[in-house]
């Protein structure tokens, strides 16, 4: 696959999107992909990304059924989506550290 870093479950929901009707909801569902798409992205890759390069894989996974590269609508920051990542590392190691504690 091109773009490893977004998983399975991406491809998943682009296609669910792209199946329903022109709504809000859709709107929502599409921002809501492209928005876990940036936190993946960051993940795997960079510090920072543009909302541009998560619009345009977004538009080239969705095989142009989603096209939301003019939006003036913006992604979560990257600065937020990074800091609630080490917030969910520290609660998993946390919570590891205290169920080893339980065992001994």
């Amino acid at each position: 696959p091109k773009y490893r870093f977004y998983g399975n479950n991406i491809k998943i929901m682009i296609v669910a999107a792209s199946s329903w009707d022109e709504s809000e909801m859709k709107n929502a569902l599409v921002f809501t992909i492209a928005n876990h798409m940036k936190k993946s992205f960051l993940c795997w890759n960079k510090d920072t990304v543009e909302d541009k390069v998560i619009f345009d894989h977004l538009y080239e996974l969705s095989n142009g059924k989603i096209d939301i590269r003019d939006t003036e609508n913006q992604l979560t920051e990257s600065s937020q989506l990074l800091k609630m990542q080490r917030k969910t590392n520290n609660y998993k190691k946390h919570k590891k550290n205290n169920r080893n504690r339980k065992r001994y």
